[in-house]
Parts: structure tokens; C-alpha cells; sequence
């Protein structure tokens, strides 16, 4: 366990450390695959804004069986507890941003690429990352959605996550072995090619790169702290 002013100089040194770590502008490619996708961008993108020309995934915006005709993207407010669907919530649909995830249909065949994204932006993956659970306003947790920032040929061990609430920090490690009120212990992913449930730690022991997944808190104002990921 760890309280109080040890936190906050881990917090501290963190944000100094972050500064340090090596940060490289890349292009990636997103897959979106038929029917159903939890995804995250791997990268922070150049330009979050996908609703504008020149912003990430804007050719899915404009592809003739793209967003704007039968495919549609969700994002999640965790503090309403409610979704927010593109293209119908234009304006409100936030832009594309770190440790955010997104859950997205599109077509009709199981294991078939429909939309390749392709895009310019900063990889963080020698970096620790920070991912906040604010929760239902006025209640206790609630679900969210996060995504994890690095590319998919790397992964967070799900044990050496670290869960805080600004007091107390545990890994979630820890939790399994010790139980916890502050979150379920099941992160649901989802695989899109093969269109199955893979929740972690049950099926895998990593968080994926680039991969969104469900996570249920019975406390508000949580925060995950992902370790440096690893290849896999």
C-alpha cells in the first residue's frame, strides 16, 4: 500500500520521467474489421479532429460505405453513464484522444477488413500512461471506456497496472490477491477479426495496444497508471 505524500512524488517524478522518456512521430495503420470493434488509437494523433479534412480517420468519414452511410463509432461518457454515437452526435462526439477507446460496427462479414486508417502522429510506448475513471456523477463508478495508447505489437502486463483513487495505490496484481470495492477485476476486450469476447485477465495477460476494453469501477474518481509496455 502506498498513502499520501509517497503518491504524490511518485506522481511528480512521473510527470518529470515522462519528459525524459524518447517520443517519435510515426504513421499508423487502424484496421477496422466487419461487424463489431474495440479500438484505441495506438498513437496520439497529429490531428484528433476525424470530422474535419486532413484530421485522423476522416477518410472514414467520407468513404462511400463509411460513417456517414451504414458504419457508425461510439465513444462513452462515463460521467453521464451514456453513449455517443457518430455521426448522430456530430458535434458532440469528442475528438480522438489518449487512453480513450471506441467501440464501432461497420459491414457484414465476419473477418473481412473493411476500413485500413491510416495516419500521422506521436508513439508514447517508452512512456508510462495515465487513464482517468471519473464515474457516474452523483453515483459510484460506472463503466468506461480505455484504450490503450501504444502500438499493437505491445502490451501491459495486467497485473503491474496501478489502480489509484489519489490516496492509496495498488497494481491490480495486488487487488486479485487481496479483493477490492474499487473495480471489477475483468477488463472485457474484444476481438474484432474473429468477433470474440477476450477478457483479462481470464483469456491473456496483456492489455493490447490499440485495443479498447470495458472496465466496471464501483468508486468515482479512479485513475490506471500503465506500466512501460513490453513487446508480445
Amino acid at each position: 500500500m502506498k498513502k499520501g505524500i509517497f503518491l504524490i512524488a511518485v506522481v511528480v517524478l512521473l510527470a518529470i520521467g515522462t519528459a525524459t522518456f524518447a517520443v517519435s512521430a510515426t504513421t499508423v495503420t487502424v484496421q477496422i474489421w466487419g461487424k463489431f470493434n474495440q479500438f484505441a488509437s495506438p498513437i496520439i494523433p497529429f490531428n484528433p479532429d476525424f470530422r474535419i479534412e486532413g484530421g485522423c480517420f476522416y477518410p472514414w468519414v467520407v468513404e462511400g460505405d463509411g460513417l456517414l452511410e451504414s458504419d457508425w463509432m461510439q465513444a462513452w461518457d462515463a460521467t453521464f453513464q451514456a453513449p455517443v454515437r457518430f455521426p448522430d452526435q456530430w458535434d458532440n462526439f469528442p475528438n480522438i484522444l489518449m487512453g480513450d477507446g471506441y467501440l464501432a460496427a461497420c459491414g457484414s462479414s465476419q473477418g473481412a477488413i473493411y476500413h485500413n486508417l491510416t495516419y500521422s502522429g506521436v508513439e508514447i510506448s517508452d512512456t508510462e500512461a495515465w487513464i482517468s475513471l471519473p464515474g457516474q456523477t452523483g453515483a459510484n463508478g460506472g463503466w468506461h471506456y480505455i484504450g490503450i495508447p501504444y502500438p499493437k505489437t505491445k502490451g501491459c502486463l495486467f497485473y503491474d497496472v496501478v489502480v489509484t483513487d489519489g490516496i492509496e495505490a495498488h497494481t491490480l496484481g495486488e487487488l486479485l490477491d487481496q479483493g477490492t470495492t474499487w473495480l471489477d477485476l475483468t477488463f472485457f476486450g474484444w476481438n474484432g477479426q474473429f468477433q470474440a469476447l477476450t477478457p483479462v485477465p481470464d483469456t491473456a495477460d496483456y492489455l493490447i495496444g490499440g485495443q479498447m476494453y470495458q472496465v466496471f469501477t464501483r468508486k468515482n474518481n479512479l485513475a490506471l497508471i500503465l506500466p512501460v509496455p513490453e513487446n508480445i
